[in-house]
């Protein structure tokens, strides 16, 4: 009986590069959606506030940084395959699907809370007063520092809840320069945070962090 002639090297490259077109249809759609949701959420307080951030910069990245993953991936499938003395089984995907757990971690990291508690927790404190009321946040991220605002009313009684996360210091008011919330106001009318004309009562600074409470 005659053995099957071997495969054709013209089949064996359609079918290395089927192989590699499959793995890129997998892999770069998930990452540029990471990428982009990851971008969009930092730069703004929602996805739409932060998509045109999203767009520019997120091209550059996923035209940049994708090609320099899968590259890592397939130096970690050489160095696993130096150790092991052999060729690896699906040597293809190892090398296309090495960066999928930072897509997960970009994507994952990306997420906001999702109900006012989540958020007072995350930038406030964890002891959430009861009187907690009319509660407004809003953040940007750039290159190299972020800022964030948030804006709630509560009970005086319940004040002291604010320091317990940090030790705040005591400090002087702020002086009469336009705060920030004002400034973005009248730059942005949609800012979603309205300032308050009440004069300054009390300024409480976490140093290390750079953390300012201040009520008015």
């Amino acid at each position: 009986m005659n053995a099957d002639p071997p495969a054709e090297p013209n089949t064996f490259r359609r079918s290395s590069r089927f192989k590699h077109a499959a793995c890129f249809l997998l892999t770069f759609p998930p990452f540029a959606g990471a990428l982009f949701y990851n971008l969009a959420m930092s730069a703004g307080s929602s996805f739409e506030e932060g998509k045109a951030f999203a767009l520019i910069f997120g091209i550059f990245g996923a035209v940049f940084f994708f090609p320099l993953l899968i590259a890592t991936g397939f130096l970690i499938r050489w160095i696993i395959e130096k150790c092991c003395g052999d060729r690896i089984r699906y040597r293809t995907a190892v090398a296309w699907f090495a960066h999928v757990p930072l897509t997960i971690l970009m994507f994952v990291t990306s997420l906001q809370p999702t109900s006012t508690t989540d958020y007072y927790r995350r930038f406030v404190s964890d002891d959430v007063p009861e009187s907690l009321d009319q509660f407004q946040v809003w953040h940007t991220s750039g290159f190299g520092n972020s800022r964030f605002i948030v804006a709630f009313e509560i009970e005086p009684t319940d004040f002291p809840k604010l320091l317990t996360r940090h030790e705040f210091e005591e400090a002087d008011p702020p002086d009469e320069r336009e705060p920030l919330a004002d400034r973005l106001r009248k730059r942005d009318p949609s800012f979603p945070i309205k300032p308050i004309n009440e004069p300054w009562a009390h300024c409480f600074i976490y140093s290390k962090s750079k953390i300012t409470i201040s009520t008015r």
